[in-house]
């Protein structure tokens, strides 16, 4: 009971809470059955409340999606008097598929430069860009030879069912992984013609997200629920995201990457 009336107050102060905060830690409340049975008594039914915290969903997230966080380099030659060259940090970009599509925005890579790519986890291969779209700023790298294990992909959500004003988690950071919350400012939309039963029709999708908050070319975006909805564009302190179900429908026409030996 005392559960229960806790659950309501908790309720009813985060109704009341002013729009202006800048931090929304809310509690799913989850209600679980558990049917007891001993000896040859009648069943009986027992209520459970759980309380699962957005803020652990968040941090749950953040630390499985991070680990699909590529970032690029590229070789820079020897300078004189040196006989070694050195690495120089292209972009971050976001693991797409196991195999190692790698996906970051167009206006950082070119198709005639091999890049390295660099994971959490020590993994670094080489790959090449496959595929450009500078309209959409997404360009597509994949190995150069099949790698020699799967890789961790994202966790790819709708960008659809992003909710003006919804929570959005943006993982970046250049060296180490570096975490902002801000929330979905607006949408940018444009319009496109598809067959549909035979006829051809005029539909509207959104082109582009905009945040609160900073993004960076090639960094994460992840929603309230934990997956991930955009990828950033721009320099920094941009706050252009790329919807990801663009992504997944060009994904759709680049040729696949060799499988794994």
């Amino acid at each position: 009971v005392s559960s229960i009336a806790s659950i309501i107050v908790t309720v009813t102060l985060m109704d009341q809470a002013p729009p202006g905060m800048t931090t929304t830690i809310r509690n799913v409340v989850e209600r679980t059955v558990e049917r007891v049975v001993q000896g040859n008594t009648t069943p009986k039914e027992t209520v459970k409340t759980v309380i699962v915290r957005e803020e652990d969903i968040i941090a749950d997230a953040v630390d499985r999606e991070s680990r699909t966080l590529a970032r690029i380099f590229t070789q820079v030659p020897p300078v004189a008097g040196s006989a070694t060259s050195t690495s120089e940090f292209v972009s971050l970009g976001i693991v797409f598929s196991e195999e190692g599509t790698v996906v970051t925005d167009s206006a950082t890579v070119s198709e005639s430069v091999t890049y390295t790519i660099k994971l959490a986890d020590g993994t670094t291969f080489d790959t090449k860009a496959v595929f450009q779209d500078e309209d959409l700023h997404i360009a597509f790298l994949q190995p150069v030879k099949p790698l020699e294990k799967k890789l961790i992909s994202a966790t790819l959500g709708d960008s659809e069912t992003a909710r003006f004003g919804g929570m959005a988690v943006v993982i970046g950071g250049k060296k180490d992984a570096s975490v902002n919350i801000g929330v979905v400012s607006g949408f940018d939309t444009a319009k496109k013609e598809i067959e549909k039963d035979g006829k051809k029709e005029e539909v509207t999708y959104r082109s582009n997200i905009r945040l609160s908050i900073g993004t960076g070319a090639g960094s994460l975006v992840v929603s309230g629920s934990g997956s991930v909805i955009a990828m950033g564009t721009g320099g920094e302190g941009s706050i252009s995201a790329v919807p990801v179900n663009l992504i997944k429908e060009l994904l759709a026409s680049v040729p696949p990457v060799k499988a794994t030996p």
